[in-house]
């Protein structure tokens, strides 16, 4: 299994157990994040029984962080909603 893995950097935030990591982990190189590279970043999220993946370019550093965190705001809200 070796050969078929490649190891990237996941940040990993579940909701349901409050917890949220950042660290390297060895991903199946049929993953989507596994394509990820050079000056890309992705994102895969997990709702339920379904995935959405998104991937871009990366920009200057703050923008990418606003972004990101605007998103996950909006996810959120929209997650509060659904309960």
């Amino acid at each position: 299994m070796k050969g078929d893995t490649r190891y990237k950097y996941i940040a990993v935030f579940d909701r349901e157990r409050r917890s949220l990591e950042v660290l390297p982990k060895a991903v199946s190189k049929k993953s989507i994040l596994a394509q990820v590279s050079g000056i890309y970043n992705g994102i895969v999220v997990e709702l339920e029984s379904e995935k959405i993946a998104l991937t871009g370019p990366v920009g200057p550093a703050w923008r990418t962080a606003k972004v990101m965190i605007t998103d996950l705001l909006e996810l959120l809200k929209h997650l509060e909603y659904r309960s």
